[in-house]
């Protein structure tokens, strides 16, 4: 500092010619003035050094002299402002040339010059526009593939960090894109009406999301090529079926279908009004022969008034009942011997009430049905009326002449095979009914012995004779006065496993009945009434025809049967699983009943079989 120099001259002149103590003041300013501005120029050195080590220089210099401290304190905020500009575009260079593996002489010799800073930028802009470019280029590429519902998200990233290596490989890969596309708009126009619409937006999304490889491609255009081709052979199938019934006039020709629902929905209808029409045929068949069932019936002596209504108000229900109540009615002979030999002086008002509601067919079969309940009933109670008598009443016999010969022949029947499932199931039935043991009493099997005599050894004695003979047989009864309580013996079939069996088929009605008397001549004749339906799956056939034989006896095998009783209730929620998926995968929904949905299915692959092994729709008619 020149003028500060000057100055302290000055002072000092003065001072020597008139000395005086503030020459040590003047000594001391003069050491501080020196300290501050060579604490200015150490500062201003490091400046410029640290600049260097940053790879940045100013007219390459690497430190100031004292006397050009002033100049570049001077310069320093124009020089400051200049590196600060040139460091933020040479970091920019660094990562450009890095990521592009780009080199250019005339940049590098510019970079890292701050007296060339104008210049340095005016290169790295241009590399900049260039960078701008391609990030527009893979932007306008990105939008377009994301209107086409694909994610993008990734190659927006790698734009983003390199424009010109991104874009590349983006261009690279749109051929596999281009694919993706055409299989998704392939997809899209695949027949889902009946069934399949998960997969397909499943796929869509996995082409749409996931790296487009080309076996994930390939496997794509495997699956579309086996979707489409089940349709048209779906569709071709309907369409023989639709021709068929224009053949047969039950349709016109010429109708269009947008989809296969809407097809076997058609077809569907066609069917039902043919059933309509046998059912409505049907049912004016049958009901002209319950008609003259009901009066054959009423000529008999049997009380019809309470089927008459139930005809009038539930014909549904009327149906279901008349058939049991007729099989109670063919069975009244054996229900009124087991009604017969129940001990009623212990319940006489119930035993008129009996007596009176066994001319009812729908009672008949209620009270065979509480028959263990009425033994557990009377066992609990005391004899009220000693002399009480309990009439049986039985339906008036239709006569049948015979030649005389005939009359005295005994005939034993021959089993003979059952020809037909349902003959199998209704042998199985009679043959329980045959087997069932009844509690009895003491009274009752001298009875029977007499009976017994009646028949299978026909006497020539004359009628005093007969009568002497029967006394005798019958003399060993005891006295009535001295009748103790019945012991009624109890079953002791375990039939949880049997319940559980009905459960699962849907027969909860049958399971709690079974339950609650243990009497399985009510469970025979409901499974034998779904034996034999066609068209349906074999192995339903198979199931209840088994499910018959295994039924208890009563002997020492019952705990056998039981067991593979199980093993039939362990196995069956897997078919009907199987059942289920098969019914949606038509669109047509399980409703959860056991036999309908068997029966729905059999109809279904009747009319259109699936792929693969065709199930067998007939009865079952293997012997067991």
């Amino acid at each position: 500092d020149p003028i500060l120099a000057d100055t302290f001259m000055k002072r000092v002149a003065e001072l020597i010619e008139s000395p005086s103590v503030e020459i040590s003041t003047l000594q001391k300013n003069v050491e501080t003035v020196s300290e501050h501005l060579e604490t200015r120029l150490r500062e201003m050195n490091a400046l410029i050094h640290k600049w260097h080590t940053e790879g940045f220089s100013y007219q390459e210099r690497l430190r100031i002299l004292p006397e050009e401290l002033l100049e570049w304190e001077h310069l320093l905020p124009e020089i400051e402002q200049q590196y600060h500009r040139h460091a933020g575009a040479y970091e920019r260079w660094k990562e450009i040339s890095k990521l592009w593996d780009y080199a250019d002489a005339s940049i590098d010799q510019l970079a890292g010059r701050l007296e060339h800073t104008d210049a340095f930028l005016d290169k790295i802009e241009s590399l900049e526009q260039q960078w701008t470019e391609k990030e527009l280029q893979g932007a306008s590429l990105i939008e377009r593939w994301e209107q086409l519902g694909f994610d993008m998200d990734i190659w927006r990233y790698k734009i983003t960090q390199d424009p010109r290596q991104g874009l590349l490989e983006l261009n690279q890969k749109l051929p596999a894109y281009q694919r993706a596309n055409d299989l998704l708009e392939n997809m899209l126009r695949i027949d889902t009406s009946l069934g399949g619409e998960e997969d397909v937006e499943q796929r869509a999304s996995i082409l749409r999301t996931m790296d487009l490889e080309v076996d994930l491609l390939d496997e794509m255009q495997q699956w579309l090529e086996k979707k489409t081709l089940r349709n048209t052979r779906h569709r071709r199938l309907l369409q023989s079926e639709w021709e068929q019934a224009v053949r047969e006039g039950k349709a016109k020709s010429g109708a269009t279908f947008s989809d296969l629902h809407s097809f076997e929905i058609a077809l569907a209808s066609i069917e039902h009004q043919s059933r309509g029409k046998i059912s409505n045929n049907t049912i004016s068949n049958a009901m002209s022969r319950v008609n003259a069932e009901l009066l054959r019936l009423e000529s008999r002596g049997w009380n019809i008034t309470e089927l008459l209504h139930l005809q009038e108000k539930e014909p549904g229900s009327f149906f279901n009942q008349f058939g049991q109540s007729m099989e109670a009615v063919s069975r009244i002979g054996p229900i009124q011997r087991r009604i017969g030999a129940l001990d009623w002086r212990r319940d006489v008002g119930r035993a008129d009430a009996v007596s009176n509601q066994v001319r009812n067919p729908l009672e008949l079969v209620r009270i065979e049905q509480q028959i263990p309940a009425l033994i557990r009933h009377l066992a609990e109670r005391d004899i009220e009326d000693e002399d009480y008598t309990y009439s049986a009443w039985l339906p008036e016999q239709r006569p049948v002449l015979l030649p005389r010969e005939q009359s005295v022949i005994q005939k034993i029947p021959a089993k003979v095979q059952p020809n037909s499932t349902l003959e199998e199931a209704h042998e199985a039935m009679l043959e329980a009914m045959d087997e069932h043991n009844e509690p009895t009493t003491e009274v009752d099997d001298d009875v029977n012995v007499v009976e017994t005599t009646e028949i299978i050894q026909p006497s020539t004695k004359t009628p005093k004779e007969t009568t002497l003979e029967e006394i005798k047989s019958v003399a060993p009864v005891k006295p009535k006065e001295q009748a103790k309580p019945l012991k009624i013996p109890i079953r002791e079939v375990d039939v949880s496993s049997y319940e559980h069996l009905l459960h699962v088929l849907g027969l909860t009605t049958e399971a709690n009945a079974l339950a609650g008397s243990g009497d399985v001549s009510n469970l025979r004749r409901a499974l034998a009434s779904h034996v034999g339906v066609e068209p349906r799956d074999i192995r339903v056939d198979r199931l209840l025809r088994l499910v018959l034989r295994l039924l208890p006896q009563n002997d020492s095998n019952d705990s056998n049967r039981s067991r593979m009783i199980d093993s039939i209730g362990d196995a069956l929620p897997k078919y009907t699983q199987w059942v289920r998926m098969r019914l949606e995968a038509r669109h047509m929904g399980a409703s959860g009943d056991f036999f309908e949905d068997a029966a729905r299915l059999g109809m279904a692959l009747n009319r259109t079989p699936g792929p693969g092994v065709r199930v067998p729709l007939q009865a079952d008619v293997e012997p067991l």
